[in-house]
Protein backbone atom coordinates (compact mmCIF):
# COMPACT_ATOMS: atom_id res chain seq x y z
CA UNK A 1 0.00 0.00 0.00
CA UNK A 2 1.48 3.11 -0.69
CA UNK A 3 2.60 5.82 1.98
CA UNK A 4 0.68 8.60 0.40
CA UNK A 5 -3.12 8.70 1.92
CA UNK A 6 -5.34 11.58 0.22
CA UNK A 7 -8.79 12.56 0.37
CA UNK A 8 -10.86 13.02 -3.02
CA UNK A 9 -13.86 15.07 -3.34
CA UNK A 10 -15.67 12.02 -5.23
CA UNK A 11 -19.32 11.25 -5.22
CA UNK A 12 -18.22 7.45 -5.26
CA UNK A 13 -15.22 5.66 -4.50
CA UNK A 14 -15.81 2.09 -5.98
CA UNK A 15 -13.20 -0.62 -8.27
CA UNK A 16 -12.20 0.64 -11.42
CA UNK A 17 -13.64 4.16 -12.00
CA UNK A 18 -11.22 6.84 -12.58
CA UNK A 19 -11.03 10.40 -10.27
CA UNK A 20 -9.70 13.66 -11.10
CA UNK A 21 -7.63 15.47 -9.07
CA UNK A 22 -7.41 19.19 -8.53
CA UNK A 23 -4.88 21.49 -9.15
CA UNK A 24 -3.50 21.17 -5.45
CA UNK A 25 -3.78 17.79 -4.88
CA UNK A 26 -2.41 16.87 -8.18
CA UNK A 27 0.99 19.66 -7.64
CA UNK A 28 1.22 17.70 -3.99
CA UNK A 29 1.14 14.38 -4.73
CA UNK A 30 3.32 14.51 -8.38
CA UNK A 31 5.73 17.13 -6.93
CA UNK A 32 6.16 17.01 -3.07
CA UNK A 33 5.39 13.25 -2.91
CA UNK A 34 7.38 12.48 -6.50
CA UNK A 35 5.15 9.89 -7.24
CA UNK A 36 5.45 8.80 -11.17
CA UNK A 37 2.67 6.76 -13.43
CA UNK A 38 2.13 3.79 -12.10
CA UNK A 39 2.81 4.17 -8.25
CA UNK A 40 0.05 3.81 -5.69
CA UNK A 41 -1.67 5.24 -3.14
CA UNK A 42 -4.36 5.53 -0.73
CA UNK A 43 -7.54 7.42 -0.94
CA UNK A 44 -10.75 8.18 1.12
CA UNK A 45 -13.77 10.20 0.29
CA UNK A 46 -15.40 10.04 3.76
CA UNK A 47 -18.17 7.61 3.09
CA UNK A 48 -17.17 4.82 1.21
CA UNK A 49 -14.24 3.43 3.23
CA UNK A 50 -10.76 3.34 2.44
CA UNK A 51 -9.09 2.28 -1.45
CA UNK A 52 -6.04 1.45 -3.10
CA UNK A 53 -5.76 3.70 -6.32
CA UNK A 54 -3.11 4.14 -8.81
CA UNK A 55 -1.53 7.08 -10.14
CA UNK A 56 -2.62 6.86 -14.43
CA UNK A 57 -1.63 10.35 -15.28
CA UNK A 58 -0.11 13.08 -13.40
CA UNK A 59 1.29 16.74 -13.98
CA UNK A 60 1.46 19.92 -11.94
CA UNK A 61 -2.46 20.94 -13.34
CA UNK A 62 -4.05 17.56 -13.73
CA UNK A 63 -3.97 14.22 -12.29
CA UNK A 64 -5.96 11.12 -12.54
CA UNK A 65 -6.32 7.69 -10.35
CA UNK A 66 -7.62 4.88 -11.46
CA UNK A 67 -9.38 2.97 -8.15
CA UNK A 68 -8.24 -0.61 -7.63
CA UNK A 69 -9.53 -1.98 -4.07
CA UNK A 70 -11.29 -1.82 -1.23
CA UNK A 71 -8.87 -1.48 1.83
CA UNK A 72 -10.55 -1.13 4.76
CA UNK A 73 -14.92 -0.54 4.70
CA UNK A 74 -16.09 2.79 6.22
CA UNK A 75 -16.33 2.58 9.69
CA UNK A 76 -18.81 4.26 12.39
CA UNK A 77 -17.76 6.32 14.48
CA UNK A 78 -19.11 7.46 18.10
CA UNK A 79 -20.39 10.46 18.42
CA UNK A 80 -18.21 12.97 19.85
CA UNK A 81 -19.55 16.76 19.67
CA UNK A 82 -16.93 19.59 20.30
CA UNK A 83 -19.18 23.09 21.24
CA UNK A 84 -16.56 25.95 21.10
CA UNK A 85 -16.96 29.75 21.00
CA UNK A 86 -14.60 30.76 18.26
CA UNK A 87 -10.68 31.47 19.24
CA UNK A 88 -8.12 33.10 17.52
CA UNK A 89 -6.46 31.66 14.06
CA UNK A 90 -3.64 29.73 15.46
CA UNK A 91 -5.48 28.47 18.70
CA UNK A 92 -8.44 27.40 16.59
CA UNK A 93 -6.26 26.11 13.73
CA UNK A 94 -4.86 23.46 16.68
CA UNK A 95 -8.46 23.09 18.09
CA UNK A 96 -9.81 21.66 14.83
CA UNK A 97 -6.77 19.59 13.83
CA UNK A 98 -6.21 17.93 18.00
CA UNK A 99 -10.15 17.56 17.75
CA UNK A 100 -10.58 15.67 14.77
CA UNK A 101 -7.37 13.70 15.74
CA UNK A 102 -9.28 12.75 18.83
CA UNK A 103 -12.17 11.52 17.17
CA UNK A 104 -15.10 14.70 16.97
CA UNK A 105 -17.33 13.87 14.83
CA UNK A 106 -19.22 17.39 14.89
CA UNK A 107 -18.02 20.89 15.22
CA UNK A 108 -20.38 23.39 16.92
CA UNK A 109 -19.40 26.74 16.92
CA UNK A 110 -21.28 29.06 19.30
CA UNK A 111 -21.53 32.49 20.21
CA UNK A 112 -21.44 33.05 23.63
CA UNK A 113 -21.34 36.82 25.87
CA UNK A 114 -17.69 36.78 26.16
CA UNK A 115 -16.55 35.80 22.55
CA UNK A 116 -14.18 37.96 20.95
CA UNK A 117 -13.95 36.45 17.30
CA UNK A 118 -17.54 36.37 15.85
CA UNK A 119 -17.14 34.60 12.88
CA UNK A 120 -16.15 31.17 11.26
CA UNK A 121 -15.46 29.95 8.03
CA UNK A 122 -16.55 26.63 8.25
CA UNK A 123 -14.58 25.41 4.55
CA UNK A 124 -11.34 26.86 5.63
CA UNK A 125 -11.53 24.67 8.71
CA UNK A 126 -12.94 21.60 6.86
CA UNK A 127 -9.47 21.48 4.60
CA UNK A 128 -7.24 21.61 8.48
CA UNK A 129 -9.66 18.61 9.06
CA UNK A 130 -9.26 16.95 5.58
CA UNK A 131 -5.47 17.59 6.41
CA UNK A 132 -5.49 16.12 10.08
CA UNK A 133 -7.43 12.84 8.65
CA UNK A 134 -4.93 12.19 6.21
CA UNK A 135 -2.40 12.35 8.10
CA UNK A 136 -4.06 10.32 11.25
CA UNK A 137 -5.42 7.82 8.98
CA UNK A 138 -8.86 8.00 9.99
CA UNK A 139 -11.30 8.23 6.55
CA UNK A 140 -14.15 9.70 8.43
CA UNK A 141 -15.08 13.54 7.70
CA UNK A 142 -15.97 15.58 10.72
CA UNK A 143 -18.93 17.68 10.09
CA UNK A 144 -19.30 22.06 10.86
CA UNK A 145 -22.64 23.29 12.32
CA UNK A 146 -23.43 26.63 11.05
CA UNK A 147 -22.40 29.04 13.86
CA UNK A 148 -25.27 29.65 16.67
CA UNK A 149 -25.89 31.05 19.56
CA UNK A 150 -25.07 29.25 22.94
CA UNK A 151 -28.93 29.65 24.06
CA UNK A 152 -30.56 28.48 20.49
CA UNK A 153 -27.92 25.18 20.71
CA UNK A 154 -29.17 24.56 24.40
CA UNK A 155 -32.57 24.39 23.32
CA UNK A 156 -31.69 21.78 20.80
CA UNK A 157 -30.61 19.52 23.89
CA UNK A 158 -32.57 16.35 24.67
CA UNK A 159 -31.34 15.25 28.27
CA UNK A 160 -32.63 12.28 27.50
CA UNK A 161 -30.18 11.32 24.57
CA UNK A 162 -27.21 13.88 25.09
CA UNK A 163 -25.23 15.10 27.90
CA UNK A 164 -23.08 18.23 27.91
CA UNK A 165 -20.33 18.50 29.66
CA UNK A 166 -18.96 21.89 30.61
CA UNK A 167 -15.49 22.38 32.01
CA UNK A 168 -15.14 24.24 35.62
CA UNK A 169 -11.78 24.14 37.27
CA UNK A 170 -13.38 26.16 40.10
CA UNK A 171 -16.56 24.09 40.71
CA UNK A 172 -16.14 22.29 44.19
CA UNK A 173 -16.92 18.88 44.02
CA UNK A 174 -17.10 18.21 40.34
CA UNK A 175 -15.50 15.09 38.85
CA UNK A 176 -13.31 14.17 35.96
CA UNK A 177 -15.30 12.93 33.33
CA UNK A 178 -13.83 9.53 33.42
CA UNK A 179 -16.46 9.13 36.35
CA UNK A 180 -19.16 10.40 35.15
CA UNK A 181 -20.25 9.26 31.45
CA UNK A 182 -23.13 7.13 30.44
CA UNK A 183 -22.43 5.30 27.27
CA UNK A 184 -26.26 4.97 26.58
CA UNK A 185 -25.59 9.35 26.04
CA UNK A 186 -24.31 11.20 23.12
CA UNK A 187 -21.39 12.84 24.36
CA UNK A 188 -21.44 16.90 23.92
CA UNK A 189 -18.24 19.12 25.19
CA UNK A 190 -18.06 22.47 25.72
CA UNK A 191 -15.20 24.74 25.96
CA UNK A 192 -16.10 28.48 26.89
CA UNK A 193 -14.93 31.44 25.21
CA UNK A 194 -11.00 32.94 26.16
CA UNK A 195 -12.98 35.68 28.93
CA UNK A 196 -14.95 32.62 30.20
CA UNK A 197 -18.76 31.79 30.64
CA UNK A 198 -20.59 35.10 31.90
CA UNK A 199 -22.75 35.04 35.22
CA UNK A 200 -25.69 34.85 33.73
CA UNK A 201 -24.68 31.68 31.27
CA UNK A 202 -23.45 30.24 33.99
CA UNK A 203 -27.07 30.30 35.62
CA UNK A 204 -28.05 29.17 32.44
CA UNK A 205 -26.03 26.37 31.96
CA UNK A 206 -26.96 24.99 35.94
CA UNK A 207 -30.97 25.51 34.72
CA UNK A 208 -29.80 22.27 31.87
CA UNK A 209 -30.73 18.97 32.84
CA UNK A 210 -28.14 17.84 29.97
CA UNK A 211 -25.33 19.57 31.77
CA UNK A 212 -22.71 17.64 33.90
CA UNK A 213 -19.88 19.85 35.21
CA UNK A 214 -16.46 18.16 34.79
CA UNK A 215 -12.86 19.32 36.28
CA UNK A 216 -9.94 19.08 33.81
CA UNK A 217 -7.13 20.07 36.24
CA UNK A 218 -6.26 22.08 39.47
CA UNK A 219 -5.28 25.24 36.94
CA UNK A 220 -7.37 27.29 34.40
CA UNK A 221 -6.50 25.65 30.62
CA UNK A 222 -6.75 27.28 27.68
CA UNK A 223 -9.28 26.80 25.40
CA UNK A 224 -7.58 24.96 23.06
CA UNK A 225 -5.78 22.81 26.17
CA UNK A 226 -9.20 22.41 27.56
CA UNK A 227 -10.38 20.50 24.30
CA UNK A 228 -7.48 18.28 23.85
CA UNK A 229 -7.74 17.06 27.68
CA UNK A 230 -10.88 16.14 27.85
CA UNK A 231 -11.27 14.59 24.65
CA UNK A 232 -8.37 12.87 25.51
CA UNK A 233 -10.22 11.41 28.60
CA UNK A 234 -13.05 10.61 26.71
CA UNK A 235 -11.41 8.51 24.20
CA UNK A 236 -10.80 5.81 26.71
CA UNK A 237 -14.45 5.32 27.60
CA UNK A 238 -16.12 5.49 24.24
Amino acid sequence: MGKVRLFVDAPELAQGISVELDKKQSHYITHVMRLVVGDSLSIFNGRDGLWKAYLQGGSKKSSVLEVSEQLSPQKILPEVHLCFAPLKQNPLHLLIEKGTELGVTHFHPLLTDRTVVRAFKAEKHRSTAIEACEQCQRFHMPAFAPLQSLDRFLGSLDPNKDVLYVCDERREGAQTILKQHDKHLTPYILIGPEGGFSPQEFQQLQRQRAVRFITLSPHVLRAETAAISILSQLSLVL
